[in-house]
């Protein structure tokens, strides 16, 4: 994305590199950082750090978030819930060794309702 640059300015690229693609909407995941999320047709933007510090594996991580923004973005979900929701596969899916199971509906869904009410 900012090949060359010593300082990256991810909100400005990721907003360049979604145009170019025609995006309404766009995620960056920085592993042990954050995610960034953009909505290109409202200008909101969301980050969101990682809900898992006990990590076993990061395979399979990043698909299981954009999974789930992927198809949060395709149904008008507001980007920031987006985000949320990808953080919670995240963080799910590196506590599993490789793809050994598959993310399950019931525990994201009480990760989330944890989160919420703390």
């Amino acid at each position: 994305m900012a090949c060359g640059q010593r300082k990256h300015d991810f909100t400005r690229e990721l907003q360049a590199l979604a145009r170019s693609f025609g995006s309404r909407c766009a995620w960056l995941t920085r592993g042990s950082k954050d995610s960034i999320g953009l909505d290109l047709r409202s200008g909101d933007q969301a980050a969101a750090p990682p809900l898992e510090n006990q990590v076993v594996d990061t395979v399979g991580a990043g698909d299981a978030f954009y999974s789930l923004t992927s198809l949060a973005g395709a149904t008008d979900v507001p980007i920031d819930l987006a985000t949320f929701m990808g953080q919670l596969a995240g963080a799910q899916a590196v506590r599993i060794v490789g793809n050994a199971t598959p993310i399950r509906k019931d525990k994201l869904l009480k990760g989330g309702q944890s989160l919420l009410a703390y």
